[in-house]
């Protein structure tokens, strides 16, 4: 079978030498799949209307033979002289066959040649649509190895390759499609995909113009944090970590200030915003290069290079002794920036790794973790790990797998996700939102967070139908929103407990804790994936510090917080575990009660907000930093 590499050499070897030529060839391909397009509509309709005809004929026939069984039946109580005739009738329409379905065989084999006609383009749409890729590949394969140059083949076998993951072979297509036929979106697609591999390329670092700038610091204790976002634009997980730890150094004294991403808030529709704002005493920086900026569709190279550039501006007027970088929306992309700043103003770059986002290129899970961009996303976070001169990782489970990949173990350090005690602390369910979810006399099994496919949720409420069904009934509340939304209410309805399970949405950040305390049994159903098993969540550790029993996956990362009694795990995406550990649960409320109380007072000792800045004074003092 022929390579990638051979088709695109056989296809550049078939293209006219003339420009003229080449827009034949893509009128050519572009209006021959137009017209076999028409065609197959038109075939596809006549099959659709002899099914249609065949099923009423079908169907007059079927009521005039019940009618003839009718009269049939009559003639047996009917004497004299209309037995004969009632006969006759029963005999002609009675005995009736239904006529046979209508033959659309041939139909059938004229629509399947006009779509192969079509460069079997037709088929491979759906087929990718689908995520058989297989299929797809075939489809191609076929095409191909007839015409070298079928436009909507090579097409096809690009976007194959980008949903695969292998984006140089991808770009390597797109840009053979330039050549027959340039397009303003060829192009767009060409640079973004040349963008994502050079972003990716593990010895890449955006360049900030001119010769290097040996910072001194205005003061040992300034850190500049590079971050993807911040409040007051977002109150999700990722901002709240970010804004309690960073008042946790400034307690200790150390004085941070924040940049955020090229472009936020911009990016979340915010029109009009500040570009410096101060929150709780720390400065927050906002770069921006205007609504026409935002709106461009730049390379994700070219992207970072701005940001980088813009960045600067900020570190030569602030002055800071070290770069903090979180991880961004890939991980690595405010590390890549963090990185480039350190080199040229010569100050120390700290990455705090919080996230686990190499496998999130896809919404496929089943090749999330294989295919070169996986590989290239991977390599590229190891290397900002490696040549950071400090490394914090949000949980143990996360801090060994660093060092497995080779990081030096002296400068990775924990810094876990926490708590403040003082805002989440046990109380009683309020009145009214029990009668507004309608929350019935049984225990209440629930779970804060976002709707994504990685949390889990629809094993959550297939496991509350499975209890109910041994009679055992529950209500479930799952307070958040997300993507999977519509997904999980469809579950609901198909599963028929609608009236068991109340899908909250999102509540404003003051009724929060009010949710949490409708919670009898905190549940964190996340799936097996890499970022899952990694990476610890912020909400069980808030349901801990209010007494709420825990029960998790089984999953590295979660199971570390549920660990010496503190909760419970069960199989990932196992209903049928997840029940047999709540039902234990309901039928032992002491041994429910004793696994909330160790919960409790550990995260009161070891996970709450103000221990990490003593952590983070820790881990700076070993590259020199202090207050």
């Amino acid at each position: 079978m022929a390579t990638d590499e051979d088709r695109l050499a056989r296809a550049r070897a078939a293209l006219p030498w003339n420009q003229e030529g080449r827009e034949e060839i893509y009128w050519r391909h572009r209006f021959a799949g137009s017209l076999h397009t028409s065609e197959l509509r038109v075939l596809e309709l006549e099959r659709h209307l002899a099914r249609k005809s065949s099923d009423l004929a079908r169907l007059r026939a079927r009521r005039w033979w019940k009618i003839g069984e009718v009269l049939g039946s009559g003639r047996r109580s009917i004497k004299g002289i209309l037995r004969l005739p009632l006969r006759l009738a029963g005999a002609a329409l009675g005995t009736n066959q239904l006529p046979a379905p209508a033959d659309t065989s041939g139909l059938e084999h004229q629509i399947e040649a006009k779509r192969r006609a079509a460069g079997g383009n037709h088929l491979a749409v759906v087929a990718l649509a689908n995520r058989r890729y297989r299929e797809v590949e075939k489809l191609t394969d076929d095409a191909l190895e007839k015409d070298p140059l079928s436009y909507g083949a090579l097409l096809s076998r690009a976007k194959l390759l980008v949903a695969k993951g292998e984006l140089t072979m991808a770009h390597r297509y797109v840009s053979l499609l330039i050549d027959i036929h340039p397009t303003s979106d060829l192009e767009v697609w060409a640079n973004d995909l040349r963008g994502r591999v050079i972003s990716t390329d593990p010895t890449w670092l955006p360049d900030i113009p001119g010769a290097p700038e040996p910072l001194a610091s205005s003061t040992t204790g300034r850190i500049l944090h590079i971050l993807k976002e911040s409040l007051p634009f977002h109150e999700r997980g990722y901002t709240m970590r970010t804004h309690h730890n960073l008042l946790a150094a400034k307690l200790i004294g150390f004085d941070p200030v924040v940049v955020t991403a090229l472009g936020f808030p911009r990016s979340e529709g915010h029109s009009e915003f500040e570009q410096t704002e101060t929150i709780d005493g720390i400065r927050h920086h906002r770069l921006d290069l205007g609504a026409e900026h935002a709106d461009a569709i730049v390379p994700p190279d070219r992207y970072l290079l701005d940001w980088a550039w813009q960045a600067a501006a900020i570190v030569r007027a602030e002055r800071p002794a070290a770069i903090h970088a979180g991880s961004g929306h890939h991980g690595f992309d405010t590390a890549l920036v963090g990185l480039a700043l350190s080199r040229h103003f010569n100050i120390p770059f700290i990455y705090e790794v919080r996230s686990s986002l190499e496998q999130t290129w896809t919404g496929d899970p089943s090749i999330a973790e294989q295919g070169e961009y996986y590989e290239r996303r991977l390599a590229q976070e190891n290397r900002c790990m490696a040549e950071a001169d400090l490394v914090l990782a949000i949980s143990e489970t996360l801090v060994d797998d660093i060092v497995a990949r080779g990081v030096d173990s002296t400068k990775v350090h924990l810094l876990p996700n926490g708590v403040d005690p003082s805002e989440f602390e046990a109380r009683a369910k309020r009145p009214d939102l029990v009668a507004r979810y309608g929350l019935g006399d049984g225990p209440v099994v629930g779970y804060v967070s976002n709707l994504g496919t990685r949390e889990g949720v629809d094993t959550l409420i297939e496991a509350i139908a499975e209890l109910a069904a041994t009679g055992i009934e529950t209500n479930g509340l799952v307070v958040g929103d997300g993507p999977r939304r519509d997904d999980l209410k469809r579950l609901i309805d198909n599963l028929g407990v609608a009236d068991l399970v109340t899908l909250v949405g999102q509540v404003p950040q003051a009724e929060v804790v009010d949710h949490y305390a409708l919670i009898d049994l905190f549940v964190v159903p996340r799936t097996t994936d890499r970022a899952a098993r990694l990476i610890t969540p912020l909400k069980p550790y808030e349901a801990m510090a209010m007494g709420i029993p825990l029960v998790v996956s089984d999953l590295p990362a979660l199971a570390e917080i549920v660990a010496d009694g503190r909760g419970e795990v069960f199989k990932p995406e196992s209903p049928q575990a997840l029940v047999a550990v709540l039902a234990d649960l309901i039928a032992s409320p002491a041994k429910a009660k004793a696994n909330a109380e160790r919960a409790t007072t550990w995260v009161t000792a070891e996970r709450t907000w103000k221990s990490n800045g003593a952590r983070l004074a820790s881990a700076y003092s070993t590259i020199g930093l202090g207050t």
